[in-house]
């Protein structure tokens, strides 16, 4: 409430001030520019000034409450300056803020006292309650913190700009950038009506139809991006004339984003309410460039598998060997058709994750059996032997499994994957599993600790040529001699591979 400002306002903003009246009062007062107010068509035409808001609020900490007096019309959109007043209220408004269950009380009274409670103000304090809990969720699960009116990194200070915590720990800079690039083409992309075009890898242009009665409202949006200069320019026109631009930078050492905006009378804005909207937006693409999702290829999947949400296909050429061997979480759903695969018979895999064997054991028709890869995979011929099945890969979606949401029965035995069960995959395969080969269950005697360098004859090392030489099946690395680790890969369509082989039809099983 002592920046109640949304971005818009912000950035036609001429003065905004909090005077405090005692401990627990204080009243908010935000101006517009009525010159630029008159460049957009909003003013008078004179250039007089509008009081945007003008509050009131009363603290109430025992009671968990606040109490709201407007002094100009929310509504309206506030008043001209000469004729906004504070002898009066508008009206008084108190929120009350509940435990248990949390949520939010709002009671409104207008100007004579009469209760408001009907649809309309429901939906108008929807704007509101979105801010406060929307705020609160952004806050709490910012790994990156956004901070506005910081002196410019850019200019040594001079000015003033929105700037980001340092981003190393969480994702590289070749990721960040693909992600932030992807996250502003995307938004233009999702405008309703939006036509975009790719002119050029470094240029992207949007044209967006306001109102489709009147073809001629346009509004065009370009972005330029130089990422050896580390920048990325939007400017938006409507009616050929350029009403904001927002530029950011993309800093590498440390890894921060800058950013600020330009209104149309080319004020610069890097307030309060814009390092919010900027925070969301971080927040989004630092998700997305440190996720293993942020790698993948997605895809809808036919409505006859409506439990899956989407398949996973090989990391794009922009995937880069750090965003391979990142730790990754994800959730995905055996589908319907993973009870086609009929290998045989039923059996058990165990699993290789952090020293720890995880059982899986099938009741879909399904062979989930020890895995153990014999030497590295070389680019065409797959590995030297292997226990899986001897049938051929017929492609499919590839669904991941993980131990963390694969039931346990009364007696704490691990309990077969059902048909459309929800379930997880993590990694980390920056902790090599070479590590775990003394300690891990019932390999320390089969299993001496060695180098974890492939075999000269098994073809290129591995991870460097990983996508190459896999296409992306997953992301852990490979290990000689020892079972798969960390993960596997079930494919849909009769085929189980692990992560770094795909087996030939003729191999044969090594004796245990």
């Amino acid at each position: 409430m002592r920046y109640p400002v949304d971005s818009v306002a912000e950035g036609l903003m001429k003065k905004f001030e909090v005077t405090e009246v005692d401990a627990k009062t204080f009243v908010a007062k935000a101006i517009l520019d009525g010159q630029k107010l008159d460049k957009f068509g909003y003013g008078k035409g004179d250039g007089t000034d509008r009081v945007r808001l003008w509050k009131k609020v009363v603290m109430d900490d025992a009671n968990l409450t606040l109490t709201v007096q407007d002094f100009v019309p929310e509504a309206a959109l506030g008043a001209w300056v000469g004729e906004a007043s504070d002898k009066v209220p508008l009206n008084n408004c108190i929120v009350q803020f509940e435990r248990k269950p949390p949520r939010l009380i709002f009671i409104f009274d207008d100007q004579e006292g009469k209760r408001q409670a009907d649809d309309a103000m429901k939906n108008a304090l929807y704007t509101w309650s979105d801010a406060i809990v929307g705020g609160v969720i952004t806050f709490k699960t910012s790994k990156v913190q956004v901070t506005g009116n910081a002196p410019s990194i850019v200019d040594g200070g001079k000015t003033q700009s929105m700037i980001t915590s340092p981003m190393d720990d969480l994702v590289g800079y070749d990721k960040f950038w693909d992600q932030h690039l992807k996250y502003c083409k995307d938004f233009v992309r999702n405008m309703p009506g939006a036509q975009c075009e790719d002119i050029s890898p470094d240029e992207f242009k949007g044209t967006v139809v306001l109102d489709p009665a009147n073809p001629s409202e346009v509004t065009t949006h370009k972005i330029v991006s130089s990422k050896s200069d580390n920048k990325v320019n939007w400017t938006v026109e409507y009616q050929g004339k350029v009403v904001s631009e927002m530029h950011r930078i993309v800093h590498q050492s440390p890894l921060v984003l800058e950013g600020w905006d330009m209104d149309a009378s080319g004020t610069r804005v890097a307030g309060t309410s814009k390092a919010k909207e900027m925070q969301k937006a971080v927040n989004e693409i630092v998700r997305k460039a440190s996720s293993w999702f942020g790698c993948m290829e997605r895809r809808e999947v036919p409505a006859a598998t409506p439990l899956v949400p989407f398949v996973l296909k090989g990391p794009p050429p922009s995937c880069t060997k750090e965003d391979r061997v990142k730790a990754l979480k994800y959730a995905a759903v055996v589908p319907p058709s993973a009870k086609k695969a009929n290998m045989g018979r039923n059996g058990k895999l165990w699993v290789q994750a952090m020293a720890r064997f995880v059982l899986v054991t099938s009741s879909l028709s399904q062979e989930f059996r020890i895995m153990q890869t014999g030497h590295a995979p070389g680019p065409s011929k797959g590995c030297d032997r292997s226990p899986g099945a001897k049938s051929k890969s017929l492609g499919g979606p590839d669904i991941f499994v993980h131990k963390r949401n694969v039931r346990r029965d009364e007696q704490g035995r691990r309990v077969a994957l059902k048909e459309g069960e929800r379930v997880e995959f993590e990694l980390q395969p920056d902790r090599s599993p070479c590590h775990f080969w003394r300690s891990a269950a019932g390999h320390a005697a089969r299993s001496p600790a060695r180098s974890c360098r492939p075999r000269e004859r098994a073809g290129p090392s591995l991870p460097d040529d990983w996508a190459t030489l896999q296409k992306g099946r997953s992301a852990s690395r490979v290990t000689i001699g020892v079972t798969l680790p960390a993960s596997v890969n079930v494919n849909a369509q009769r085929i189980f591979c692990t992560d770094m082989q795909r087996r030939r039809p003729d191999h044969d099983r090594p004796a245990w």
